[in-house]
């Protein structure tokens, strides 16, 4: 979902799996949002494949499943109420780095400062997957 709404509405996104200190293997999405001017985050759970090709997914074995529409959020930045103002959004990335550090997740440097960069440039309509080491290895 977020993921598409990227494409279309002039979002830069940078992904990069991760582990919370509960040890939940997670999917994080760090932004910026073109339209709205400002930072986004999300981190999701992370959902593995069911079968090759089939399009289906499950959540992890942890997850409860079916409670919530959005019980495969661990942080989503429009759910956050220090945000509600701002509809989600942070001028300053930090914010979110500060929310991922509670959460036990540190991001590399390159992503972040890529990050930042979209900010200062008001860049959108693009995609790009980060390895644990921070490196990009996937870019749309």
């Amino acid at each position: 979902m977020v993921r598409q709404r990227a494409r279309e509405n002039g979002m830069s996104q940078h992904l990069i799996e991760a582990v919370t200190k509960e040890g939940q293997s997670v999917m994080v999405t760090l932004g910026w949002d073109r339209p709205l001017g400002g930072y986004f985050a999300v981190v999701e759970k992370k959902r593995i494949a069911l079968g090759e090709g089939s399009g289906a997914f499950a959540q992890n074995d942890d997850d409860q499943g079916g409670e919530d529409e959005n019980s495969h959020f661990v942080y989503c930045n429009l759910d956050d109420v220090e945000l509600a103002d701002s509809y989600g959004m942070s001028s300053d990335v930090d914010y979110f780095v500060g929310v991922l550090e509670q959460l036990g997740i540190n991001l590399p440097a390159t992503m972040l400062e890529a990050v930042r960069r979209d900010g200062e440039m008001n860049m959108g309509n693009m995609q790009v997957l980060y390895d644990s080491q921070g490196r990009p290895v996937q870019q749309h």
